[in-house]
């Protein structure tokens, strides 16, 4: 159990794009608690890669949103590996709680050091560069479990 819960490990795709977008989003509300030190934005994000990373990512509001963006602009899907991206959200939870948890303790400054931190991260992944918890989950976890793959 705790195995999967660490190491999603499956053959499943999702769209690049719709990702990409919706970390993008996701970015925008961290920025905005960044610079107002309003709360409210970073619960929101963090809520959101709660979602993501550990119940179904159908049930995003960003995602949500993302997908619709999308199908707007009328892109075409880009499918790509769906663990590593669930992974990813689940490193992104972590830093979003935490700086969630600091700026309730008062620690405004360590919050918002943190969630910089972690927008820099998202910023690399949404433009395309890199997705360091992709990386962690290839170089790292997946050498670990793959026997696991159903």
């Amino acid at each position: 159990m705790i195995q999967g819960l660490v190491c999603p490990i499956s053959n499943e795709k999702t769209d690049g794009n719709v990702s990409r977008l919706t970390i993008f989003i996701s970015i925008i509300l961290v920025v905005i608690f960044i610079f107002t030190h309003h709360p409210l934005y970073l619960y929101i994000a963090a809520f959101d890669y709660f979602i993501r990373a550990f119940l179904k990512v159908e049930y995003s509001p960003l995602r949500f949103a993302a997908l619709n963006i999308s199908k707007l602009l009328k892109w075409n899907p880009k499918l790509i590996d769906k663990a590593p991206k669930v992974f990813a959200s689940r490193l992104g939870f972590i830093c979003l709680f935490v700086s969630a948890v600091l700026i309730n303790l008062g620690a405004s400054t360590a919050s918002i050091i943190t969630a910089a931190i972690a927008s820099s991260l998202f910023l690399l992944d949404a433009l395309g560069i890199v997705c360091v918890g992709c990386l962690i989950y290839h170089h790292l976890v997946f050498p670990l479990f793959k026997n696991s793959i159903d």
